[in-house]
């Protein structure tokens, strides 16, 4: 079924039977936003205006809080099972399941190195920075990254910013979501 999405908003989706969720890009091709095997709840944030959900019966309902789910809107509450490491690794690769909490970047913040490596299964990470009342910091990501909704900019001072990376088959896709 097809569900009208605001991009950048969290939805809460509630299955008995589990399904996926995806979105189709302007370039036609398929992303995998969220798989479900079982019942339960899972939560995604929209990279368009629109979805498809493969199960007719699954409620999907938008989360009415200002932050991504897991992240309060004072900045940063790891979600159960996600591993917290302040600042980026020295290695350049990013680990699966892990929030990397940069905090208030400086003027220039080159993560251009840091990749993803599919490990059989779709594998997802978090990028946490913060923007202070100055100017905005140049930030250059991987040219390899598919962006969900266009590449960021980030134009809201006094603003927490949750990057979240998902290393697919098909390549590495990252979204935006903050929050105010």
């Amino acid at each position: 079924m097809t569900i009208p999405t605001t991009p950048g908003k969290t939805y809460c989706v509630t299955t008995s039977t589990g399904c996926n969720i995806y979105y189709t890009g302007s370039s036609g091709l398929d992303t995998t936003l969220l798989t479900m095997t079982s019942e339960g709840q899972g939560y995604f944030t929209a990279p368009g205006l629109k979805i498809e959900c493969t199960d007719e019966h699954a409620s999907v309902t938008e989360c009415f809080n200002a932050a991504p789910a897991g992240v309060s809107s004072g900045g940063g509450e790891v979600k159960p099972g996600l591993a917290y490491k302040s600042g980026m690794p020295a290695e350049t690769e990013l680990k699966p399941d892990t929030v990397y909490d940069i905090g208030i970047p400086s003027a220039v913040c080159n993560l251009s190195s840091y990749y993803m490596a599919f490990s059989g299964r779709v594998v997802t990470c978090e990028i946490w920075l913060r923007r202070d009342a100055g100017g905005a910091p140049t930030i250059t990501f991987p040219a390899s990254w598919q962006w969900l909704g266009g590449l960021p900019d980030l134009p809201k001072a006094s603003t927490s910013y949750c990057i979240v990376v998902r290393c697919t088959p098909g390549g590495t896709i990252a979204n935006l979501a903050y929050s105010v």
